[in-house]
């Protein structure tokens, strides 16, 4: 190998693998800080989304306690510990104070666990709900909510209206979908999804909290991807948040940095050959 050759490759090498060196730190310190920048603006739009439950859970005990206290349910009441009590006399009093309150779902259930009004499904008057003889008045929770066209997600609160010898529970909420991600702020680059985990459609990610409910987070070249468990009434998972925030512009960084990288590369070797020219000749020239 001659003189000139080990000095064009000497001055090459060093000068590329140089490049390279700062052009991966910079790659990797860039990924590092879209990381955290994702990971700051997830955290924040999930405390977001927790900060709307509990108001949203706030109006819906607002609304129920309404409906708790009205003359309705006084009468209701009485009756139910009367001996003139006529099933089926109250079968559309749920659908009046629902719609009064801006209720979605409310039921009406008498002391022995039978529906005595559903606004959400009417035909539904005389079924048992026995979950409500153990639950008392509870704070809201998530429910799945059957009706007659499918299954809803809701924000449920219980309260227990006694008068006389009556006893009558009251089951109320509002439906959890997409219109209340429409009340979450709007982030640039994020995504939010809610997916009920008694789906059977549903994207992988979300499948695989259903097998096994825990927080998960996945990275694709174009998106990272965290799914959020949201559970109900005794530990049930009810559903699943999904917040998709796009990795375009990091992409599009990298694809710069490298591009970049790779003309430095190339100057260097050109560099290199002129330098090993010149050097050679100097070197060569006195001998």
């Amino acid at each position: 190998m001659s003189f000139r050759i080990k000095i064009f490759l000497s001055i090459t090498s060093t000068v590329v693998f140089a490049v390279w060196i700062v052009a991966g730190v910079v790659s990797a310190l860039v990924t590092q800080s879209f990381e955290r920048r994702d990971a700051q603006r997830t955290a924040t739009l999930v405390s977001q989304f927790h900060s709307e439950f509990d108001r949203r859970g706030a109006e819906v005990t607002r609304r129920l306690d309404a409906i708790a206290s009205s003359d309705e349910i006084a009468r209701i009441t009485v009756d139910l510990g009367s001996s003139q009590y006529e099933p089926g006399r109250y079968v559309d009093q749920a659908q009046t104070l629902a719609r009064e309150q801006s209720l979605d779902f409310l039921e009406l259930v008498g002391p022995d666990g039978g529906i005595i009004s559903s606004a959400e499904w009417p035909a539904r008057f005389g079924y048992k709900e026995d979950w409500l003889l153990q639950s008392g008045d509870s704070k809201v929770f998530l429910k799945r909510e059957d009706l007659a066209d499918g299954a809803a997600l809701g924000l449920i609160a219980v309260r227990t209206v006694r008068a006389g010898n009556g006893q009558l529970y009251i089951a109320g909420g509002q439906r959890l979908d997409k219109q209340f991600l429409h009340t979450l702020p709007q982030v640039e680059g994020l995504r939010v999804q809610l997916y009920n985990a008694f789906e059977a459609a549903s994207p992988p990610l979300v499948r695989e909290v259903q097998q096994q409910p825990r927080e998960l987070t996945r990275t694709t070249p174009d998106a990272a991807i965290t799914a959020i468990p949201l559970f109900g009434r005794d530990n049930l998972l009810l559903a699943i948040l999904l917040v998709e925030s796009s990795r375009s512009e990091l992409a599009s960084l990298k694809k710069y940095i490298q591009g970049t990288a790779f003309l430095v590369g190339t100057g260097a070797v050109l560099l290199g050959l002129l330098l090993s020219f010149w050097t050679a000749s100097r070197v060569t020239k006195p001998l």
